[in-house]
Order: structure tokens, then sequence, then C-alpha cells
């Protein structure tokens, strides 16, 4: 009776033994298994706050804005920047800073001011001066397209390049000097301004391009010294 008493004792006690090292084992996966969770949720969630702040960081890189109001955009170069709209300007002369911040100004972007194609159109045909700041390189593609009030204009001779139909249907220009670092002028750069009489070509300029000034009111035209081709159609 003894034996078998103390028989079913240790069997007992070896039992109990086991199940507590399972019950430690399952413990201890369950344990890991919990670890990994949280590590993983924390993982998840640094992830997306790193998402959401690329975001928002590319959200307020596309509305910047000048103290003038002027919307531009910072270039690849990361030194320098481009007027790319009105933005929340109201002034009827629009000056164009030299520089914004630590970048400087060296382009205005492709319809920046076209009045056709910009939601503010009003503001933009409303503007009857632009003035322009040393430093400037590029005037893109009809940048001041349809500015109707506008009537004179002065590119800075630092600008080597003004594209297509920059000045387009500006109706009121009636004076405009170009800069002495042009090579070339662009097609249709002019067309459509009814009330430009007459042009200074600058000396730099190689050549003009078809339809530069179609359908002006161009009567004078001076010419530079430099001149090479003159497509068909300029004026």
């Amino acid at each position: 009776m003894y034996e078998a008493s103390t028989l079913f004792n240790d069997t007992y006690q070896e039992k109990c033994h086991y199940l507590d090292r399972f019950r430690n084992k399952l413990n201890n996966v369950f344990t890991k298994k919990r670890d990994k969770m949280k590590r993983a949720i924390l993982l998840i969630t640094c992830i997306i706050a790193l998402l959401l702040s690329f975001t928002l960081t590319s959200c307020d890189d596309e509305f910047l804005y000048a103290p003038n109001g002027l919307e531009y955009k910072i270039n690849d170069d990361g030194e320098t920047c481009t007027i790319i709209g009105i933005g929340k300007c109201t002034d009827t002369v629009v000056h164009i800073p030299e520089q914004i911040k630590k970048y400087k100004v060296t382009a205005i972007g492709e319809e920046a001011f076209c009045a056709p194609r910009n939601q503010e159109s009003a503001l933009c045909e409303n503007i009857t001066e632009f003035i322009l700041q040393n430093g400037l390189t590029t005037i893109e593609k009809s940048a001041f397209w349809g500015c109707k009030a506008l009537t004179s204009i002065v590119i800075p001779d630092t600008v080597l390049t003004i594209e297509a139909c920059a000045f387009q249907e500006c109706t009121a220009l009636t004076s405009i000097t170009l800069s002495e670092s042009l090579t070339s002028i662009s097609t249709q750069i002019c067309a459509g301004c009814t009330s430009l009489q007459s042009i200074v070509i600058p000396a730099s300029v190689k050549m003009i391009e078809e339809s530069a000034f179609l359908q002006s009111s161009l009567l004078q035209v001076t010419l530079g010294s430099e001149i090479e081709e003159i497509s068909e159609h300029r004026i």
C-alpha cells in the first residue's frame, strides 16, 4: 500500500512537473509572439508617420509664397527658385524679387501669369507692370500671355532665354526692352500685341523665329548687327 501510494505521488509530481514545463514553454511562445507583434506594430506606426511627414512636406512645397504673395517653387539645385504663379498677390504693379529667403529667383515659369489659363485670370489681366530684377535668366513659355493691361516691360540683361508666346496677346503693350544677352527671338513671342508699334532687336540676337511678331502693329523694327536668320512670317 505504501509503495503504491509513493509510486502514485511520484507519478503525479512528475506529471505536474511536465505540465509546468509545458505551460512555461507556452508562455514563452506567447510572450515572444506578443513581443514580435508589438515590434511589428511599432514598425508599421513609424513607417506610417514617416510617410505622412513626407506627404505633408510635399504639400507644403507645392504652396510656397513670396512676401508679396507670388507663388514659387524651389528648383532641383536647392539654391534657386522659379516664380510659378500670381498666388495671393493682388498688386497691379508686380515686383519679381531678386531673391526669396535664401533662394535666388532665376526663372518665371511656364504660364505663370497666363491670364487665359490661370484660375486667377482677373488678377493677371489687371497687372499694368512687371518689374524684373537682375539674376533672372529664363522666361518660360506663355509666361505673360494675355496680360491685357500690361503696358511696358524691361527685360534685364541677365535673361538668356525668352521662350515661345511669352508676351502673346498682351494687347496694351506699347514698349518692351529686350535683354542684351538674347541670341534668338522665339516664335510668337509678341504675337497679337496690337499696341506694339516699334521694337529694338539687341545686337546679340542672331535669329528671329517664325511669327515672332505676328498680328502686332509694328511700324518700326531696329535690327541688331548680328542677325543671321529671319524666319518666315516673323511680323
